[in-house]
């Protein structure tokens, strides 16, 4: 797994198994895209746009994989879970 850039993406996709379904759909080329716009934007001084544009582009990847359901935009229950 490439490590793309300062951003921790490449760490969480090792470890953690929502994002481990990714593996094999984004590639490492699509994240390293994401980490870069994040940083440029942070380097310009616009860090809140920075961030915001990366979820954005993030959300972007998700969809294209995992579509909606089309019964809006709140699929899973907001309720916090304790372990």
């Amino acid at each position: 797994m490439a490590s793309c850039c300062t951003c921790c993406w490449p760490t969480m996709r090792s470890r953690s198994s929502p994002t481990a379904a990714l593996a094999g759909r984004v590639s490492d080329d699509q994240w390293t895209a994401v980490c870069h716009a994040v940083e440029a934007g942070i380097a310009g001084g616009g860090l809140e746009a920075a961030v915001i544009d990366g979820i954005g582009r993030i959300s972007a990847l998700l969809a294209t994989h995992f579509p909606g359901n089309g019964a809006g935009r709140d699929e899973l229950p907001d309720r916090p879970v304790l372990l």
